[in-house]
């Protein structure tokens, strides 16, 4: 009997294939997505799951705090003593581990290599889990001349084989030192907060870094983050109270003198310390990233909530096409039941059919899911893998089956509940204007509304971003690396070698490209904790990057002090420190180094990214640091320039390569993460549409067939093809209205909170939400008429004989 169903059930979807290939096509496409977002929810839950301490590893956060408690912000970045302070006056920690990450050049076989490379203490592999493929990780970095290598890193560098004891050249400043190869650890897994493939020792930098061997005793500059491994048993509670009470004994009497001269009200300390788990580093929003930027888990919420919805619309389609195909299958049935077939036989046989579509849709899901996962992991930027997951695998195949099911009961119970006269007779209804009908609509056509507007209204904040004006002008300017070549003379080079060109506007130089870095510096004025982001630049930067001067002026190189005690501020400095733009210079920069005056205030500069305030921000100059050099070119000029740039670089070193990017290009990064998500968002309000659309069209169906007497008698009596269109058509159109009346206020509160993430923000004008209804209504109406206009230009003659 069962193969009998299932024999019968394959012809019909056969003699069917229009409405089963939708069936299909809407499940492929429901399921084939939830597969890729349920790995890609797993992904981002199993960031470092492999550490076998995991449970026991923090990063230590300074977190500025507000009068009223709430937290200001959270930092990750410390003093180079904090370490030795923690392991030696906190009893629960038993392991600290100090990172920096810089760019290196290093020589092999006389090839120059341009590498990122993470610089840890020697504890780092005591505390993280590794596999080691050559050498003993316990002792690897213990050596400051030591390199580790992942075994990819060491395979492209050095060649296939055991590199242990090999030498390698590598540039710090301006010469090359010998480092040893002392292991080689298998790629970890890209899921991980801290990405390295070459590691070396921490204890090199203050050796060949002049900026960190001037930080080693200094409480007030930090740069370096700090995780710690805390001793099994550790109370996590008193491991915080602990390491809070070590910011006030480091820190005394911040508080108490902060009340008396007014500048800070709150009961507590003004700044702590946190530790933050690594498991849950990767998403926490709240908190600023360390080696990869963090991830806000409601992304990943929102994601399966989207991935739910099309799949529940894909069920609802299935009801409604199922439905609609009953109407023409009432003599079918009649003539079954009245040959005795029970309503359990009926429902098996539409049950069985429902099955059927389910394993085709699951087939089709998965392969779609293979053929799109290269797509998904381009705009998520992550590595899935579809087929090294098979728990996930196993739950799809039961929630295809589940749905499948699912979809198809209610109209097989109720196309069995009816008797045979009734089908037989013309009386069979399976009321397609019932208020269930209409619901399953509305819903579909809510959900797409409120995606639609959640793509506009995000993409149009990505221009918003992208159009608004930063303080500076950050178009045609190439960012070159200095590479640890002598910065000063290489910038001059530069001015000479590429000034003349008549498609080079200007060559300046900074320490940091604006989004690509910054440094901090915390120092104590009085007794007031003053904070700056401090760029050291070459004198014309402020005129290079079209910064507006509100008072005072610019570098002049001409006045030896300029280059040695003056700096140039922003307004948001100037009103922290109190002073107005004109009152701020000539005032002196209290405790700061030798105390330069204030030669100037500029306009506040976005020099971060627009989901944050402008913070106090200070231009020097100094002899020590330049890491980026400057060439702005013309619009029409720029593929010159760069063939100039690299002749001219030639000529300067071949110790090492050319590394450049574009400043617009910099600056773009900061919003990737949003236009990853507006993406996404733009990709699930299509699939939406669709799932959508495709239940419309069943429905259509439904209706149609339902009125195919009614639309032959209006023909008969004259009526136009466009009034039957619009009779189809009408109820159709007030379905999207109420959707979007339901749709549109839920996409406005959810959109209003993702854009409170935002320092600068565009307002949610009503038109986005209209124009996302009147984009559905408009393929709604596409879709419905295709029944429509088969219906008004069909021979009534015919429609009356079907009757």
């Amino acid at each position: 009997m069962f193969s009998h169903y299932l024999r019968h059930a394959a012809r019909l979807l056969a003699k069917q294939r229009l409405h089963t290939g939708i069936n299909v096509l809407g499940l492929a496409t429901a399921l084939g997505l939830c597969a890729i977002i349920a790995v890609f929810i797993k992904y981002e839950h199993s960031y470092d799951a492999w550490h076998e301490n995991l449970d026991r590893i923090y990063r230590v956060d300074r977190v500025d705090l507000n009068p009223d408690g709430s937290v200001d912000g959270h930092s990750p970045a410390h003093p180079f003593q904090l370490a030795g302070a923690l392991e030696r006056d906190h009893p629960d920690i038993q392991e600290t581990v100090r990172f920096n990450d810089t760019d290196v050049v290093f020589r092999i076989d006389g090839a120059l290599h341009q590498e990122d490379v993470l610089f840890a203490d020697a504890s780092f592999f005591d505390v993280f889990t590794y596999q080691s493929v050559y050498g003993d990780l316990r002792t690897s970095l213990q050596d400051p001349a030591s390199v580790v290598l992942t075994e990819s890193a060491a395979d492209r560098l050095l060649g296939p084989g055991n590199p242990i004891g090999r030498s390698l050249q590598v540039r710090y400043t301006d010469s090359f030192h010998e480092v040893v190869v002392t292991a080689v650890i298998a790629d970890p897994l890209p899921n991980t907060n801290i990405p390295f493939e070459v590691m070396m020792s921490f204890e090199r930098l203050p050796l060949v870094y002049e900026w960190v061997a001037e930080r080693v005793d200094s409480w007030r500059h930090s740069s370096f983050p700090v995780y710690v491994l805390l001793r099994e048993g550790a109370n996590l509670a008193s491991a915080t109270e602990t390491i809070e009470s070590l910011r006030v004994q480091y820190y005394p009497d911040m508080a108490s003198r902060g009340r008396e001269q007014g500048w800070w009200t709150g009961e507590g300390e003004p700044a702590t310390y946190a530790l933050i788990p690594l498991s849950d580093l990767h998403l926490r929003s709240d908190v600023p990233g360390g080696f990869v930027a963090t991830s806000d888990p409601s992304y990943s919420w929102i994601l399966f909530g989207i991935g739910l919805l099309i799949l529940v619309l894909a069920c609802i389609n299935f009801t409604l096409l199922t439905m609609g195909k009953s109407a023409v299958r009432a003599e079918e049935i009649g003539v079954r039941k009245a040959l005795g077939a029970g309503r359990w036989e009926i429902m098996t046989q539409f049950g069985g059919e429902s099955l059927l579509m389910a394993l085709l849709g699951l087939a089709g899901g998965l392969l779609l899911a293979g053929l799109l996962l290269p797509v998904a992991n381009s705009i998520t930027g992550s590595e899935l893998d579809l087929l090294g997951e098979p728990g996930v695998l196993v739950v799809i195949a039961a929630v295809a089956l589940l749905s499948g099911l699912a979809a198809g009961s209610y109209p097989a119970l109720m196309i069995s509940r009816h008797r045979p006269t009734e089908a037989l007779s013309g009386r069979f209804s399976m009321g397609s204007s019932s208020a269930i009908t209409r619901g399953l609509l509305i819903t579909q056509f809510a959900a797409s509304v409120a995606l639609i507007a959640g793509a506009l209204v995000m993409q149009a904040q990505i221009r918003f971003l992208q159009e608004q004006d930063k303080g500076y002008d950050p178009s045609n300017i190439i960012v070159v690396s200095t590479n640890g070549t002598d910065e000063f003379r290489l910038i001059r080079h530069l001015r000479d070698r590429l000034g003349p060109q008549p498609g080079v506007l200007g060559v300046s130089g900074m320490s940091l490209s604006l989004n690509r870095g910054y440094s901090s510096s915390v120092w104590m004025a009085g007794d007031v904790e003053r904070r700056a982001f401090v760029y050291n630049v070459a004198p014309d930067l402020p005129e290079f990057l079209g910064m507006d001067m509100l008072s005072g002026r610019g570098f002049d190189s001409a006045r030896a002090t300029d280059s040695t005690n003056a700096v140039i501020v922003n307004e948001a400095f100037a009103r922290d420190w109190g002073w107005t733009p004109e009152e701020a210079v000539g005032q002196l920069v209290a405790e700061y180094g030798d105390e330069p005056e204030i030669i100037g205030v500029v306009r506040d500069m976005n020099f971060r990214s627009l989901h944050e305030e402008v913070e106090p921000m200070m231009l020097t100059q100094s002899e020590g640091w330049l890491s980026h050099a400057l060439v702005r070119a013309s619009s029409a000029g720029t593929p010159q320039v760069l063939a100039s740039l690299q002749e001219a670089w030639g000529e300067f070193t071949a110790d090492a390569p050319l590394q450049y990017t574009f400043l617009d290009d910099d600056v773009a990064l900061a919003y990737e993460e949003d236009r990853r998500w507006a993406r996404i968002i733009g990709i699930s309000a299509s699939l939406a549409i669709l799932v959508a659309c495709m239940g419309l069209f069943g429905l259509a169906a439904l209706t149609v067939s339902r009125r195919t007497k009614e639309i032959g008698i209006r023909k008969v009596l004259g009526a136009s093809v466009q009034s039957v269109m619009l009779l189809v058509s009408r109820e159709f159109a007030i379905l999207v209205v109420v959707a979007t009346l339901i749709g549109a206020p839920l996409a406005y509160f959810g959109l209003g909170r993702w854009l409170d993430g935002f320092a600068f923000r565009m307002d949610l004008a009503p038109w986005w939400f209209l124009a996302a209804g009147a984009l559905v209504l408009l393929v709604a109406m596409t879709t419905v008429a295709f029944h429509s206009v088969r219906a008004a230009i069909s021979d009534p003659v015919k429609s009356l004989r079907y009757e």
